[in-house]
């Protein structure tokens, strides 16, 4: 990606977070529609902005690349928080909790269910969006630095491997059955829970759209 895009007219180049020296993170605007369309890393010179396309999704044979990724932040003092689910139709609370995670460290990893792993779970009409459409809403929401998906029913294995400093679920988990909640205290890091906000449940709004497309008809 070269630094001439800023040229184009209807896309715009802004300044996300994140100023690790000459380093930035950066993400590009498309005026028209109104939304981000996609994220880069920024390397200041005198006078230009160098940009290299970031990869944000890691998939299952992936881990490694993001391992490496995450011991490059933590070499750059940056605290790692870990969050995962679902987010099968991402709403306002999983934006919620997405939002408050962000805010308890420097970089945000969202654990993220596969398509195989999220039909175990929920059942065979899910999931309704696939893990590429689901990964890609999470990024857009602005409050990830990565998403990495995992095959298992919990995240149990990639947070270990991983190894975040602070660790966030909502309230509808209880401190003891949280996954992954003793292996992040054993590190040192913390464990946090953030109040579910009534109403917000992919599983029951999916429900109500079901029953409201019955009685429209």
């Amino acid at each position: 990606m070269s630094s001439s895009t800023l040229l184009m007219p209807e896309r715009q180049i802004l300044r996300h977070r994140g100023d690790h020296g000459r380093s930035a993170l950066f993400y590009m605007t498309d005026r028209r529609q109104g939304k981000r369309i996609d994220f880069f890393h920024g390397f200041i010179s005198e006078k230009f902005v160098h940009f290299r396309k970031m990869k944000h999704v890691f998939n299952t044979t992936e881990w490694r690349d993001l391992l490496h990724l995450c011991k490059k932040w933590k070499a750059d003092k940056d605290r790692l928080v870990f969050t995962n689910g679902c987010f099968d139709g991402l709403h306002a609370g999983h934006l919620a909790l997405l939002e408050f995670a962000r805010k308890q460290g420097d970089r945000l990893i969202v654990g993220l269910n596969s398509d195989n792993s999220v039909h175990e779970l929920k059942g065979k009409d899910r999931p309704q969006y696939g893990a590429d459409r689901r990964a890609h809403d999470i990024l857009q929401s602005g409050h990830a630095d990565a998403v990495v998906i995992f095959e298992e029913r919990t995240p149990g294995k990639i947070i270990a491997y991983l190894r975040p400093d602070v660790l966030v679920k909502g309230s509808d988990y209880r401190p003891e059955t949280i996954v992954g909640a003793d292996t992040v205290r054993g590190n040192g890091g913390r464990v946090l829970i953030f109040p579910r906000i009534p109403g917000y449940s992919s599983s029951e709004l999916l429900i109500k759209g079901r029953t409201g497309k019955r009685e429209q008809k």
